[in-house]
């Protein structure tokens, strides 16, 4: 299958769009989910409609004297005159990076090696897990070069449902075949997506530090929500649901790192061309700006689906459907042409954003019976769906907590 292209859009039509957004509720609590992600201090910084940053509270100053009036005016004109730099600068030097950042967002390859890291072994790991028949030393041989999935599957297998922490004779276990052995093929086609979607996600997305924890916990609770999603419905296989629920928000994650690694990129190449000017105002503006929230808000807002559909279609899985769902989950608009899994990962999808930003008090109840009723989850759904804990693996020997 050859990987789908994207139409690239301007800086000027990314930004209108981006400022006039859609004023509905829902789309509204969409702009402060994703927000959230970011930083909580930067959701609540927001405006009414969640398009700019409001401007500090300015402090009230005692009147001053004509000269030290003087004095302020000056400074305010310079500042101003700094800001006007800044805000020229900080649209040029997007505008570059908004191109190339379209230009690489095609690139499955270098989306699954330089952004997110993602090796071979670890791709031909979760397709075999997933296939009718398939020795454990097979998988063992995909599975030794995996550091991350080596201290996960040692760390877990030594902890409930699979250990007895009361059981003073219990002996510890060391080998990764051993873990892999005892812990049974069922339950590793549940831990090894969990461990590779942790793995996945950038450590390193500076200066957005908050935010992996964030992806990780929103990608964990759609996986949990869609597989118990999956095994109400009865049509749909609830290990396939989790799948898709646990990768899905990867390519927030990418535009992240993606815009971080640009924004460097580009702000070097215009310091270079900036050295020989003579006046040195566009280059120290351009010296001082830094990854904006509000930017890579916008971008994740209009290009995560995009960004999952481009690694998964760089993918070669062949036991694991996952490009065909998440093409559709990425390409249809409304909630009334998604079907199956792609709905079933919508409706996962909003009930895990309802229960993260209610616990960080950014919706209220009647908000979240909005996302609900939006996301046509029914009575008996919300029931089922309100006794899961959603940061507790769902296992076949228990639930396992996997933070």
């Amino acid at each position: 299958m050859v990987d789908k292209e994207y139409a690239n859009v301007n800086y000027q039509h990314f930004k209108a769009v981006s400022e006039n957004p859609d004023s509905r509720d829902v789309a509204l609590l969409d702009r402060t989910f994703t927000a959230f992600l970011i930083s909580l201090s930067f959701a609540r910084k927001l405006d009414e409609q969640s398009v700019f940053l409001v401007e500090e509270s300015q402090v009230r100053q005692r009147e001053l004297l004509a000269v030290e009036q003087r004095r302020q005016e000056e400074r305010q004109r310079i500042e101003a005159s700094r800001r006007y730099q800044r805000e020229a600068m900080h649209t040029e030097l997007h505008e570059r990076i908004l191109e190339r950042f379209q230009q690489t967002l095609n690139d499955g390859d270098y989306i699954r090696n330089r952004v997110l890291d993602i090796s071979s072994n670890a791709m031909l790991l979760l397709d075999n897990l997933n296939a009718r028949a398939v020795s454990l030393s097979k998988l063992e041989d995909y599975a030794v070069s995996l550091n991350w999935l080596h201290d996960g599957l040692i760390r877990i297998v030594n902890l409930p449902p699979f250990a007895d922490l009361s059981d003073q004779k219990r002996v510890r276990v060391t080998s990764l075949r051993n873990a892999m052995s005892f812990i049974g093929s069922e339950d590793l086609r549940i831990l090894v997506p969990a461990f590779a979607t942790q793995s996945w996600i950038p450590r390193a997305m500076e200066p957005f530090n908050l935010l992996r924890r964030k992806l990780w916990e929103h990608s964990l609770g759609t996986g949990i929500a869609s597989q118990v999603l999956a095994e109400l419905d009865g049509n749909c296989d609830p290990l396939l649901a989790y799948m898709l629920g646990l990768f899905h928000d990867l390519g927030k994650a990418i535009v992240a790192r993606l815009y971080a690694l640009i924004f460097d990129e580009m702000q070097r190449e215009m310091l270079r061309d900036l050295r020989e000017e003579v006046r040195s105002e566009r280059y120290s503006a351009l010296l001082e700006l830094e990854p904006s929230e509000l930017f890579l808000r916008n971008l994740m807002m209009q290009f995560d689906r995009q960004a999952t559909l481009s690694l998964f279609n760089s993918l070669d899985f062949k036991f694991i459907p996952l490009r065909s769902h998440l093409e559709v989950y990425a390409n249809t608009q409304e909630l009334d042409e998604l079907t199956g899994y792609a709905r079933i990962l919508y409706q996962a999808k909003r009930y895990s954003e309802f229960r993260m930003m209610h616990s960080a008090n950014l919706v209220t109840t009647d908000q979240g019976k909005l996302m609900c009723k939006h996301a046509k989850l029914g009575r008996h759904q919300l029931e089922v769906l309100r006794t899961v804990n959603l940061k507790r693996l769902r296992l076949s020997r228990g639930t396992a907590n996997e933070e």
